[in-house]
Formats: structure tokens, sequence, C-alpha cells
């Protein structure tokens, strides 16, 4: 996933070398692609590229406004397309949180994994992302779901924030 235009223009460049070398395999030159296997993968690689490509242009454009995403790295991709569609950078996200920019950075690049949920909730509130969670048992039959909205995760985050003041790590209590 393309994170910023410094990436954008990473895989542009990427998309135009691995279009050019197929151009010279089409052309009979075969100093670039040696067979058929290696050509198929430059092929892949422009697609994916351009896919790549098309989806950062209609996050900046903010002609979206759903984004769905699965898996252990799926709430981080959302976090993620949200910044871009709502237009903004890390810098901008780090300053609306209150946080160095090298946290946003690290956050990021880790998919938002380590994140608490409270910090999740807060980063949530800034993108005026409305998040509802769902899950499925791998085993069971029915259909039926239980969703969580924003407001119930924003009371669970609130009351885990809640419980977790008054703690000092036992380090802190050395120092005291």
């Amino acid at each position: 996933m393309i994170r910023n235009d410094r990436e954008r223009s990473q895989t542009q460049e990427e998309r135009e070398r691995m279009a050019r070398a197929l151009e010279d395999y089409a052309g009979g030159s075969r100093k670039v692609i040696g067979d058929e296997e290696t050509r198929l993968y430059y092929e892949e690689g422009v697609s994916r590229r351009e896919a790549e490509l098309s989806e950062y242009q209609r996050l900046k454009s903010g002609g979206v406004s759903r984004i769905s995403g699965e898996g252990p790295n799926g709430l981080g991709t959302i976090i993620t397309k949200a910044r871009i569609a709502r237009g903004m950078t890390l810098a901008d996200l780090g300053a609306a949180l209150e946080m160095p920019l090298q946290q946003v950075q690290r956050y990021e690049s880790e998919n938002w994994r380590r994140a608490s949920l409270w910090r999740l909730q807060r980063v949530a509130d800034v993108l005026a992302l409305r998040v509802a969670v769902e899950a499925r048992l791998g085993d069971a039959e029915s259909e039926e779901t239980l969703k969580l909205s924003s407001e119930e995760l924003r009371e669970h985050s609130n009351t885990v924030g809640m419980q977790g003041q008054g703690h000092r790590r036992t380090g802190d209590a050395h120092r005291a």
C-alpha cells in the first residue's frame, strides 16, 4: 500500500521500469527479460503497481467514503487509508493527536498494532472515522453477528483508561 507522495513516486518509477522491460521483451530484445516466467513476473508487477497507484489516487481525491480491512493488519490499513482520504500527512495527524511525528510514524509502520484501544479511538475521532468491529467465529454455522459501534468502543476505551489511572509502573515507584 502506498502511504505518501514519496512512495507514490517510487511506485511510479518501478512501474515505468518494469513496463520498459516488457516493451523491450515484446520488441524482441531479450537482454532484460530472459524467459516466460520472468515476463509474467514483470506483467504482474506492473499490474500490481497500477492498482496501488489507482487506489492511492482515489484516496487522495477524497472520493472514498467506506474503507474496509480484514486480518491482523485490517484496522491499521483502515486508519492509514482514512488519513490519506482526509488529506492528512503523518505530521498533520501527529499535531492533531499532540504526539511527536516519530511516534505516529512508528505506529503506522507497525499498522497501529501496538497502539492502545484508547489511542486507536483517539485516532478515529481525529479522522472523523466511524468504526464498527465485527468478529466471526470460524466454526460458527450461524450468520448472526455482534457488532460494536464507535460509541461502544469509546465507552470501553474510556472505562479502560480510567481503570489505568492511578496505577504506577513498578519502575516508577522506585524513582519516587
